[in-house]
Formats: structure tokens, sequence, C-alpha cells
């Protein structure tokens, strides 16, 4: 079928309105656009600054780069890069801290060394604030999460030079 230039251009006009009503709408709703036009929710963007801002010399890009790259086809190389990616932060916000952090502590003794020193802890609460029961229930699973992913890694991760696959995961 032959559109007329002028049909053609009208459709082309009405392609480019609804681009611009739905880029807003999905603005409005907390997404962005990348320079290649790559819809990305804005969490992801905030991330991508926060990453920017690390020295230069920060393993914690690389963790997380590892963790999306391989998500979908070596899941076990993403549950690995997602603990080494919670240590690489825990020392790095020790570092900023000035807190000297032993040269191989186990993972929990990181994390509680790493929530003592930012305040975080369950045991920084005064048990009369406000709200307390439900703050010291909060930090107590931020460190629960952590620690549960450092399990999983020993179960379903790829180190410790397992003679086969890891089986369960897809």
């Amino acid at each position: 079928r032959n559109f007329s230039t002028e049909q053609t251009e009208t459709y082309g006009a009405s392609i480019a309105q609804n681009r611009v009503a739905l880029e807003t709408l999905l603005r409005r709703d907390g997404f962005e656009f990348d320079e290649l036009g790559a819809i990305r929710p804005q969490w992801e963007v905030l991330t991508q600054q926060s990453l920017l801002d690390l020295p230069d010399e920060s393993a914690i890009p690389g963790h997380i780069r590892r963790m999306w790259e391989a998500v979908e086809s070596r899941p076990e190389q993403s549950i690995s890069a997602a603990k080494d990616a919670i240590e690489s932060a825990a020392r790095h916000a020790l570092a900023v801290l000035g807190v000297e952090t032993p040269p191989k502590p186990k993972f929990p003794a990181l994390v509680d060394l790493v929530q003592r020193s930012l305040k975080l802890h369950p045991a920084t609460v005064a048990p009369d604030a406000k709200g307390a029961e439900s703050i010291v229930g909060m930090l107590g699973s931020l460190a629960t999460i952590a620690n549960k992913i450092d399990e999983f890694r020993n179960l379903y991760g790829d180190g410790h030079g397992r003679p086969t696959k890891v089986a369960g995961l897809t």
C-alpha cells in the first residue's frame, strides 16, 4: 500500500507525539532514559551515579557488573558477586569511617562491625525510643539478609573450587 507524503508526515507526527506522551508518563512513574534510549528505573540511574562517585580503585562496580551480566546465564556467579559486593561495600564504609578492619574477618563479624561503626546495629537503639522494637527488628533484618546471602553463596555460588556445576538454580 502506498501512502501519500501528507499521510506519512501525519503518521510520523503522531508517533512522535505518542512517544513524548509515553516518556512523560514513564518519567512521572520514576523511569529515566539512557543515552541509547533504553528505559531504566530511576533507582538504577541513582545507583549508577553512586557507583561513579566511588574512587577509581573501588571493587564494588566490578562486582555489581558481574552480578547483572551473569544473572541469566550464570546465576552462581551472580550470587557470588552479590556477596562480594556486600563485603566490598562494608570494607569501603569502614575505610571511609577510619575503622581498622581485621585482615580476614568472618563475614558475620564484618557485617556486625560495619553496623556498629555506622551506628546502625540493633544494640545502638535506646530501648525506650519510640518504635524501638520495630527499629531493632529492621536493623537486625539488614544483618540477617547480608549473612543469608553469604550462606546462600556458600551453597550455590561459584567459589570454593567446586568439582561440579551447582544444581538447582534454574
